[in-house]
């Protein structure tokens, strides 16, 4: 009988300790989103951009990927993200779409342009860059022939 209300109160303790964790988890998310300004661009392919994805310069994360939907008329992938309140973009600013190694995960990468206006909530990067698909490129290097033409 002991030894059953141990592993009750155990069971128990574990439960509470779980609870908490998960709440501690749930409020950091929330409270690590970045303050700061929304920017949209618009790309050909945007694969692997998703909600969450990091927004980086220099590959130093300074926002994030808020929504990434279809534009019905061209349709472009919409993306709009965050970008830090303290990091101000000049309106000849670029951005890709880059992969974090060989096979990691995708986010966007920015390059800061040399304009002298800024911009601000809301506006449209113009230059955009679209994901480039390895699977093909290793595919057409794997599957060509070699074999010169008479």
């Amino acid at each position: 009988m002991k030894k059953n209300y141990f592993e009750t109160i155990l069971g128990a303790a574990i439960l509470v300790v779980a609870v908490l964790w998960i709440g501690y988890v749930k409020h950091e998310v929330q409270t690590n989103k970045f303050q700061g300004y929304t920017l949209v661009a618009k790309f050909d392919k945007a694969n692997g951009i998703q909600k969450g994805s990091d927004v980086r310069i220099s590959g130093i994360k300074v926002g994030e990927v808020t929504s990434a939907t279809i534009d019905n008329n061209n349709y472009l992938a919409i993306v709009k993200f965050t970008v830090d309140k303290n990091i101000k973009l000049p309106t000849d600013t670029s951005i890709m779409v880059s992969t974090n190694g060989f096979f990691g995960s995708k986010h966007l990468a920015v390059t800061p342009g040399g304009s002298d206006e800024f911009l601000s909530d809301g506006d449209e990067v113009i230059y955009t860059q679209g994901s480039i698909n390895l699977e093909s490129i290793i595919g057409k290097l794997l599957f060509s022939t070699g074999k010169k033409e008479k």
